[in-house]
């Protein structure tokens, strides 16, 4: 029987540019790097070194129990889960008696998509409008949890060119809502996933917090379905 390693073991995959930019690839060997390994997240390289460490840097740590749990703060929130500033827009109405609340810093983060990763732009874009028969909303700092009525789906991270969908909430969820994100994760996610062959085109990463990533190659035929998904079916 395989024994696993007591740290985390990662490989780091840089392929070499095509048309357009180098895609960087991290995989995770949890027993050891002579054995196979799983791809638990991509990274599409910038030209800005800084940005691409973050990049790389956040992929890593997500990826990694031991160091996800050494760098939570001592209070247990992490930097995006501050109040939102007095300065953000106006909350809208949302649903079941709840508001949606669009913070400026998640505006920037989804309007900077719009150039790199413009399907998700539009995915994103169509998870908060208020269009008739959409009864999703959303309450954001930097990322953003994702609601729909009084049920939690999905904790929304926006950390460069991907997007990341994750069941686990950031520190605390709206009062008068509750989890549900099994309504998304159950599996209704990754039959979608499955149908569009996501994992084995390399485009949705799967990670082990029961998360996964959405590189800026995911088509926006998916990002269409998963839309419909999660308005009609989750």
């Amino acid at each position: 029987m395989k024994k696993p390693t007591s740290g985390d073991v990662f490989r780091v995959y840089v392929m070499p540019p095509g048309s357009s930019f180098p895609w960087v690839q991290v995989f995770h060997h949890p027993y050891g790097i002579k054995e196979s390994g799983v791809g638990v997240a991509g990274v599409d390289a910038v030209h800005d070194r800084d940005a691409l460490a973050k990049m790389l840097g956040e992929a890593i740590i997500d990826s990694s129990a031991i160091l996800t749990a050494w760098t939570a703060r001592p209070d247990g929130a992490e930097p995006d889960s501050a109040p939102v500033p007095e300065e953000s827009p106006k909350p809208a109405p949302g649903t079941a008696g709840h508001e949606q609340r669009l913070s400026d810093e998640y505006l920037a983060r989804v309007a900077a998509l719009e150039t790199t990763f413009p399907a998700g732009h539009a995915f994103l874009t169509r998870l908060h409008s208020r269009a008739p028969g959409n009864d999703l909303w959303l309450s954001t700092a930097v990322n953003a949890h994702l609601y729909k009525g009084d049920g939690f789906l999905a904790y929304i991270k926006l950390p460069g060119r991907s997007i990341v969908l994750s069941p686990n909430f950031n520190v605390r969820i709206v009062v008068g809502t509750q989890d549900e994100a099994q309504r998304l994760f159950g599996g209704l996610l990754n039959g979608i996933i499955d149908e569009h062959h996501g994992v084995s085109a390399g485009w949705a990463l799967r990670r082990r917090d029961g998360s996964v990533e959405f590189t800026s190659r995911t088509p926006a035929a998916f990002l269409d379905v998963l839309a419909g998904a999660l308005m009609t079916r989750a």
